[in-house]
């Protein structure tokens, strides 16, 4: 099959949703995209301003040399190091200043099944080396908010930056670029994940646990509830949020637990409050494991 024919193999508008699921999930949807950029706030350290402004400035200095202005250029690089000379004064005992936070959400649309075919394609496609074409149909398997982290790298930022001026002074420009390119490239992006399923499980057991304390509560109901938790919990898993043979297997027993005991007409009390730590859990083994972009 040609690369092309591979990567059209499998495209988001082929994944479809999960109809059985589609009523209750969607009603979380945005709650707990809400509450993934909830978290986005709770975790993001202050820019550094004087940070941000060396990086924009070092953005200036390239323009300058792309519109092949030396003296210019120059005349920036004096500005800009003296600033960076500040920053590490000021900041000696920090490696990395923050320079803000972005983010991002990826959520696929489909259903386990789906999400599974496409994994074995991709598999398939990184057996016979295809590995491009295994990348396209990897990159809509998430259900995630993405927080990304902006970080200057203090401890060598200034030399990279140093390096600029010999080449502009021997009229090497298209090295200078190079070189302030290089500099900029070092600036160190950390990702966070805030899994949707876990999330929008956890979500939907609340509103489980809120609805089995009123009375003449509809059984019928919690359990449509709980089974949408645990379909959320088994997509978390099969995306591969977390370790499957460590963190997923106690989780089903509770819920299978919990389930027994609102079917026959139990509070279930601590089984919620077990599955809701469990999950809480697992959410931040997942968000504290960062990723360096750079």
């Amino acid at each position: 099959m040609s690369n092309k024919k591979s990567q059209e193999a499998v495209r988001e508008r082929d994944i479809q949703k999960p109809e059985a699921h589609d009523r209750v999930n969607e009603a979380v949807r945005a709650e707990a995209e809400a509450e993934g950029r909830a978290q986005q706030q709770q975790t993001a350290e202050a820019p550094v301003e004087e940070a941000v402004q060396v990086l924009a400035e070092t953005r200036q200095v390239l323009q300058l040399l792309e519109e092949n202005k030396p003296a210019e250029a120059i005349e920036a690089l004096a500005g800009l190091l003296g600033k960076l000379e500040i920053l590490v004064a000021r900041h000696p005992e920090l490696q990395l200043l923050p320079l803000g936070q972005r983010s991002e959400v990826i959520d696929i649309h489909a259903d386990i099944d789906a999400i599974k075919d496409a994994e074995k394609k991709a598999k398939k496609l990184l057996e016979k080396g295809d590995i491009q074409a295994a990348r396209h149909v990897m990159r809509y398997l998430a259900s995630e908010v993405v927080l990304y982290n902006d970080f200057l790298p203090l401890a060598d930022f200034p030399a990279y930056v140093k390096r600029v001026v010999p080449l502009i002074d021997k009229g090497s420009l298209d090295e200078a670029r190079q070189a302030l390119i290089a500099a900029l490239n070092r600036v160190v992006t950390l990702e966070n994940i805030v899994p949707l399923p876990l999330v929008r499980a956890q979500l939907l057991l609340e509103q489980a646990r809120k609805q089995s304390e009123q009375e003449n509560t509809d059984r019928d109901e919690l359990l449509q509830l709980v089974d949408s938790a645990r379909y959320q919990l088994e997509m978390a898993e099969i995306l591969g949020y977390g370790h499957v043979k460590e963190d997923y297997p106690e989780l089903y027993e509770t819920l299978e637990t919990l389930r027994k005991q609102l079917k026959g007409d139990e509070s279930g009390k601590e089984s919620f409050l077990k599955l809701d730590k469990a999950i809480s859990a697992l959410r931040n083994k997942v968000f504290e494991h960062k990723h360096d972009k750079r």
